[in-house]
Order: structure tokens, then C-alpha cells, then sequence
């Protein structure tokens, strides 16, 4: 359990001491003390404890009266009064804070956990009255019916929202004002008060009287209030305008065979029955389910459609005592076979409250109990489908491991014995080529490792590294293809762009300039520009070809997606790496234009 949390305002500076002991030794959390009131203030701001103990009298300006009076007409935080007994005579001023009570010194430890206890069970209980008081009010407005309470001298006490459009009074208007102010018959109210406190509830239709003196019908229900005693402390009614449904017979019509429509076009069973438990309603779903007529079934007893009876008596006696009754049963059809169903009953009463039956909604399961059977045989079937492609996914990664392991021996021999040549042949343009090559080769299977790692979210190892560096490095790859294609490059990079980076950051500098070679050479410029930003770098790569829709700027970071130009063919794989190797380090990738004409394809990446 969480512990209570304390702030202690004492100018006594072992008083203070030894109430922060008690506490402690008590389990609460001191948040802190002061000596004055205004430091007091000044720290509560910043914190909020759930109680404060309070010294009377204070050094400074403020003393604790006044201080507490500050406090609460900010902060709704409870105030325990710390006092000498020679102080009595401050208590009047000290009530008009509204403390939570009174603490004499010297603070005794059983005292002060009474007193803290108390005081925070009533704060807990005022927090639970006033939410419950808001759920009440919120009810009432929410309400379509008028809802009008009064008390035992009839005078009105509540006036909801919907009894204000009604009446075309506001709520002040009629709060305290006498009942009789909305009867058009001032006798038919009396009638209705005294019936309702005589046996505690009353249904009739009544004559209201509006604001402007017009007269509309209503149905009104009413019982009596009581308090947490028993005791009558008066009537609330509950109405509804039906002024309209009373005009004529043909509405009323209407609105008994909409009801009588809604009940037979129902997909869920309906049925009904009486006191002595005998079927006197029975719906087109009902008669499709059990495969009974309604001449057949109107009259007989429920339980024949139970298969176990007992139950249908349990269910019918839950539903009369508590009003409702929600389970699932067994039924049997006319044939005998049985079926598994989901029932909600609920009692039927007549307009004077009386009990008159029991009418029950349910739905055949079966199809629904069968397909969750065979959920579960699928869920078993898909889990062990799934170990076995961790399984896989496993096995690929060792044998990628293989892969890698075994050609990085033949090809480190290559590279060591063409440095060696290199040495001694220094001129030979071909060691030179087959040492670069070998070199490379090392370099692409260190950086397939690395990519093995970013496909499946594993974290990467990550050093310090001079991005100016690497873009330069890179470029120098393209020259050829820059040059074939009479594509310039103007780079504006800082001497140095340092940020914490694996290698395989220059697979994303590497796509972004083979996609603007590839896609952007009618340009015949490209220029990369990089700039440190207060947490990141961020580093463009601008073309000037032909601009990318804005639709596709997100889709072409996608596997299998590619920009479009004729006579090419690829796996779309090149940007979707970009995105991923951009995952593991936090980085931010995508394309925007690049006015009037062109793209700059961007690389946001922290520090660190």
C-alpha cells in the first residue's frame, strides 16, 4: 500500500524533529517541513502531499491560521492543526479553515496516528461523496425523462435538464418553489404525492401545466426518498411528455404492433411466461429453434423446454427474487435433441408495479461453443507452427554464420597474400586490383553479418565515426558511373560530422547515391550537403531529376517497391535496408522535393 504522504509546518525545530520521528516510526512519507508560512506555501506548490500538519502560531509574516487559509483556497489538501492547550482561545478563527481536526502538544504518537488516520478517511470519503453526487447529477441530465423531486412539504428539490426543455423553466427558477407551480389541476398533484407516500410508489398519466400556461399530457412514476435512515424525506417522479401518443387511437395501435415487430422480426429467441410459469409469449425464433407453433406451445409449461427442469425453476425463482438473471442452459427441442443456449431473463410488472411474469431473451451457442473448440485446436496448431519457424529462422541464421565463416578463410588468405605481392610489386596494377577486390569482398561479408542482424532487430556494435569520411569514401566508388553519366557532385560537409555509427551506416549513403545516379542523372548534378544540428546530424543528398510523387515518398522505403523507369529490373531491396539499418540507430530517413525540380533524400541521426 502506498504510504500517506506528510508535510510538517513547525517553527520549533525539535518539535519538528521529533514529529518527523513519529511519523516515520508511524510508516508515513515526510515530503518536507518548513518553519514559516510563507515557505510553506512556496513548497506545497511544487509538491502535494495528502496531509499537512499545521503549527498555530508561526514565525514571519504569516502565522498558521492565516497560512492554512492560503492553502486551501488553492489546494484541496487536509490541514491537522498542531497546537498548545493554552490556545483554545485561536480555535474560532482556526474554524473558518476548515481543518481536519486538532492536535495538542505535546503530539502524542498514538494520538497522531489517530488524528492522521482520520482525517485522511474523511478526506477519502468526501472525494467518494462528491464523485458519487457528480455520477447522480450526470444521471439526472443524461436522463430523456423529466426527472422533479420534492421534499415532505412538496417543494421542489431537484429539476433536471429534460424537466427544463419540458416546462421552459430553468433550474433556478422552480428550485424551492411549490410543486403545484407544473399541475394544470392542483388536486390531481395532492392525489399523486399522497398515494405515492401511502404505498411508496404511483404510475398515472397527469395534466402539466408549462411556463406559458399551456397544458401537456404526461406519464409520471414516482416513489418515495428515504434517507440512509428510513425515514421519508420525499417524492421523486420520473415523467415523460405523451401528450403526442394520446392524440389517437391509431398511434397507440402503432406502437403496440411496432413493439409486437420488434419481438417477432427478433433474431433471438423470445418468451414469456406467467406467475405459474406457463408460455405466453413465443416468438418466430423461438418456433424456428425449438420447432414448436405457437398453438402448440402457448399455455404449456416452460419446463418442457428445459433439459433438465430443475433449472428452468432456478432460473424462473433468480429472475423473480433479484429482478434478473443471466446464465447459460440446456434446452430440448421438440424432436428431443438438445442444444446449448445464452439466457437473459428479467421479472415483468404491470403498471402499478406488480409482478405478472417472467420474459426471457436467448440465442443458441452451439455453432458459437463448437467454432471456440476448434479455435482452440487451431491456436495449439499455429503455436507448434510457430516454434518450428523460430526454429527455421534459427537454422538460417547458423547457416549464414557458415557461409560467412567459411569464405572470409579463403578470401583473408587472398588479401594477405596480395598485400604481400603488393609489397614487393608495386607497380602491378593487377595486385592492385585483386588486393582491392579481396578487400571488398572481406568488407561485403562483414557487412551481410551485419545485415543478417538488422533484418531480424538485433542491436549492432557501434563506434565514433567521421560521416564526411565515409560519404567521401563512397563517392569515390561511383566515380566511374559519375563520370559516365557526366554527373557532377558538389559536396557542402563540415571538415568533420562525428556520430556513434556501425559501418554498415554507408550501405545507406551508398543507395542514396546509386538511387540518384539510377533515377536522376537527366539532373546531371548531385549535391550532399551536412549540417550538426543541436542533438543530430542531418546530411541530404539533392537531385534534380524528376520529382517522386507524394504518395509514393513513404512506399518506396518498402521491400519490392521501386521508383519506375523503363527497361530495369530489381528486387526493390535497396531502400528497405536504408529504413532498417536506420531503425538500429535511431536515425530518421525519407525523401522530399527539392524545388523546382528534383529530391533530397535525408538521413537525421543522433549523436549518440
Amino acid at each position: 500500500m502506498k504510504k500517506a504522504s506528510i508535510f510538517i509546518v513547525e517553527d520549533n525545530a525539535s518539535e519538528e524533529k521529533r514529529i518527523r520521528h513519529l511519523l516515520k516510526r508511524l510508516n508515513y512519507n515526510v515530503t518536507g517541513s518548513s518553519p514559516t508560512g510563507e515557505g510553506a506555501i512556496q513548497q506545497i506548490r511544487e509538491m502535494t502531499p495528502d496531509l499537512i500538519l499545521m503549527d498555530i502560531f508561526l514565525e514571519g509574516e504569516l502565522d498558521g491560521i492565516e497560512t492554512a487559509d492560503r492553502i486551501t483556497s488553492k489546494y484541496n489538501i487536509p490541514i491537522l492543526y498542531l497546537t498548545a492547550a493554552d490556545e483554545t482561545e485561536h480555535f474560532s478563527r482556526a474554524r473558518q479553515t476548515d481543518p481536519f481536526g486538532y492536535i495538542l502538544k505535546p503530539v502524542s504518537e498514538k494520538i497522531l496516528q489517530i488524528s492522521i488516520e482520520m482525517a485522511l478517511d474523511k478526506v477519502k470519503q468526501e472525494k467518494q461523496l462528491i464523485a458519487a453526487k457528480t455520477y447522480v447529477e450526470n444521471v439526472l441530465n443524461s436522463s430523456l425523462n423529466m426527472i422533479i423531486a420534492v421534499d415532505n412539504d412538496r417543494l421542489i428539490t431537484e429539476f433536471n435538464v429534460s424537466a427544463e426543455s419540458s416546462f421552459g423553466y430553468n433550474r433556478i427558477e422552480v428550485i424551492g418553489k411549490h410543486i403545484n407551480l407544473l399541475y394544470a389541476d392542483e388536486k390531481q398533484g395532492i392525489e399523486v404525492h399522497n398515494t405515492t407516500i401511502k404505498n411508496g410508489h404511483s404510475v398515472r398519466e397527469i395534466l402539466n401545466r408549462h411556463k406559458n400556461k399551456s397544458t401537456f399530457t404526461s406519464l409520471l412514476v414516482s416513489s418515495v426518498l428515504k434517507d440512509e435512515y428510513g425515514n421519508k424525506i420525499g417524492v421523486m417522479g420520473i415523467s415523460q411528455d405523451i401528450s403526442e401518443l394520446r392524440k389517437t387511437q391509431r398511434k397507440l395501435y402503432e406502437s403496440q404492433q411496432y413493439a409486437n415487430n420488434l419481438i417477432e422480426c427478433s433474431m433471438d429467441m423470445i418468451i414469456a411466461v406467467d406467475q405459474n410459469r406457463r408460455i405466453t409469449e413465443f416468438n418466430h425464433a423461438a418456433v424456428d429453434t425449438f420447432g414448436y407453433t405457437k398453438e402448440e406451445i402457448l399455455g404449456n409449461p416452460i419446463d418442457v423446454l428445459y433439459k433438465a427442469p430443475k433449472k428452468g425453476l432456478d432460473t424462473h425463482q433468480e429472475a423473480y427474487e433479484k429482478g434478473k438473471h443471466i446464465s447459460i442452459v440446456e434446452n430440448k427441442r421438440k424432436n428431443g435433441e438438445c442444444f446449448t443456449s445464452y439466457l437473459s431473463a428479467s421479472k415483468i410488472v404491470d403498471g402499478d408495479g406488480n409482478y405478472i411474469g417472467i420474459m426471457g431473451i436467448s440465442r443458441d451457442i452451439t455453432d458459437k461453443l463448437n467454432a471456440e473448440k476448434k479455435l482452440k485446436e487451431s491456436e495449439k496448431k499455429y503455436r507448434k507452427l510457430s516454434e518450428e519457424l523460430s526454429e527455421s529462422n534459427n537454422l538460417k541464421e547458423l547457416l549464414l554464420d557458415i557461409i560467412t565463416h567459411d569464405l572470409k578463410n579463403p578470401i583473408g588468405v587472398i588479401s594477405g597474400m596480395s598485400e604481400i605481392l603488393e609489397d614487393e610489386l608495386s607497380e602491378n596494377e593487377a595486385v592492385s586490383v585483386i588486393k582491392s577486390s579481396s578487400d571488398g569482398l572481406i568488407q561485403l561479408i562483414n557487412n551481410i553479418a551485419v545485415l543478417s542482424k538488422v533484418t531480424i532487430g538485433e542491436s549492432v556494435e557501434k563506434a565514433p565515426s567521421d560521416l564526411s569520411q565515409l560519404i567521401k569514401e563512397e563517392l569515390e566508388g561511383f566515380s566511374a558511373a559519375l563520370e559516365r553519366k557526366a554527373i557532377t557532385v558538389k559536396l557542402k560537409l563540415p571538415e568533420e560530422l562525428i556520430a556513434e555509427v556501425n559501418p554498415i551506416i554507408s550501405e545507406i549513403f551508398k543507395n542514396y547515391i546509386s538511387n540518384a545516379i539510377k533515377y536522376a542523372s537527366d539532373g546531371r548534378k548531385i549535391v550532399v550537403e551536412g549540417q550538426k544540428l543541436e542533438d543530430s546530424v542531418l546530411i541530404n543528398f539533392k537531385d534534380f531529376g524528376k520529382t517522386i510523387p507524394v504518395k509514393e515518398r513513404k512506399r518506396i522505403f518498402k521491400r519490392n517497391i521501386q521508383l519506375k523507369r523503363e527497361n530495369r529490373q530489381g528486387r526493390g531491396l535497396g531502400l528497405a535496408i536504408v529504413e532498417r539499418i536506420a531503425s538500429i540507430h535511431n536515425a530518421e530517413v525519407g525523401v522530399k522535393e527539392n524545388a523546382p525540380t528534383g529530391n533530397i533524400f535525408y538521413l537525421k541521426i543522433p549523436y549518440k
